[in-house]
């Protein structure tokens, strides 16, 4: 085997649009006029995908917004707030 289990469910996954209903992957080059270029540039292609595809992703820290942060929101949200009061007509 070349490839690992969870290797091919990662190619599978992020290479998918890519994949025929066989689970073939079709790459096509027509850059150069040669179809020898054109072959070394679809399979450089094809390695820069698996390379792509079965490199190492980096999880989402969450973060919490500083207070500093909070405090402008609340500040701009209550100037808000201020201004729409202004455009209702005054109680009588």
């Amino acid at each position: 085997e070349f490839l690992s289990e969870d290797e091919k469910q990662r190619i599978k996954k992020y290479l998918a649009h890519k994949l025929t209903k066989s689970g073939e992957i079709l790459i096509e080059s027509r850059e150069a006029r040669s179809q020898h270029q054109n072959k070394k540039l679809a399979v450089e292609r094809f390695y820069s995908l698996l390379e792509w595809a079965l490199k190492p992703r980096k999880k989402r820290k969450k973060t919490k917004p500083t207070k500093a942060s909070k405090e402008r929101r609340l500040k701009k949200k209550k100037e808000i707030s201020e201004k729409k009061q202004y455009r209702k007509p005054p109680d009588v």
